[in-house]
């Protein structure tokens, strides 16, 4: 994935994120929470990125929950380029 197909999939699919801080990795992060209906077309953005553990979601209801920040990192991608620090979208 580039930076530029995940920016695209974001701004087409316009899910809603916000920064907030993630206990587990102890840092700020971005969670986003896609509708339930867009899994297919997130799982093969980040496909290649996914080892033999996966990629750690919540399913709840309509959306999944996702933290983006190992995402980026992985495909070396500036989290902000796609998410303005301190930003969010809706929720």
């Amino acid at each position: 994935m580039t930076e530029l197909e995940l920016y695209k999939w974001v701004q087409e699919k316009s899910p809603e994120w916000r920064w907030q801080y993630n206990d587990e990795a102890k840092q700020d992060d971005v969670l986003i929470l896609p509708y339930s209906f867009h899994f297919e077309s997130f799982s093969k953005l980040v496909e290649k990125g996914c080892d033999e553990e996966g990629i750690e979601c919540r399913i709840k209801g309509d959306y999944f929950a996702v933290w983006m920040l190992d995402i980026c990192e992985y495909f070396d991608i500036n989290i902000e380029n796609i998410f303005s620090k301190g930003g969010y979208n809706d929720f």
